[in-house]
């Protein structure tokens, strides 16, 4: 049995279906803090061994956009499970999101080096959300693109 084909089984006997698993998403939780305290402790640094300069302006506006943009990225980053035809939203700065697989608008992937990015637009509660989700490419492995479409022409 392929995994597409397991993938099927599974969405037809409404069986827990992880997009990304939880230890997975712990582990880029931790990735994206070691680098938010990089980014943090590496001005700190310039500024101790070069002193306050033109340069270290430079240095931190350009820290300061990169903190800034982490965090937005990692506001937007989610773990995406499917059973049946709910989904199942769980980011760490918003409580849990359940709703139905129509809710999902939008589902766009790319790669970039090892990893695919997957940005899935839904409708809760009649607000518009946009989240992230982050795998490894791996060729053992289904995109998380195409699981959504598949539990989208399931539903």
């Amino acid at each position: 049995m392929t995994a597409f084909e397991k993938l099927k089984h599974q969405l037809s006997k409404n069986e827990r279906v992880d997009i990304i698993s939880r230890r997975a998403f712990r582990f880029i939780f931790i990735s994206f803090v070691l680098l938010f305290a990089l980014s943090v402790l590496l001005p700190m640094a310039f500024l101790v061994l070069n002193g306050f300069d033109e340069k270290f302006l430079l240095f931190a506006a350009t820290d300061i956009a990169v903190i800034f943009l982490i965090g937005v990225f990692y506001s937007h980053l989610s773990s995406i499970s499917i059973k049946g035809d709910t989904i199942i939203f769980q980011s760490l700065f918003t409580k849990i999101q359940v709703g139905s697989i129509q809710c999902v608008r939008t589902v766009v992937s790319s790669n970039m080096l090892l990893f695919n990015f997957t940005s899935v637009r839904y409708n809760y509660d009649g607000k518009n959300y946009t989240v992230f989700v982050i795998t490894r490419n791996s060729k053992k492995q289904i995109l998380p693109e195409m699981i959504l479409r598949t539990a989208l022409q399931a539903a």
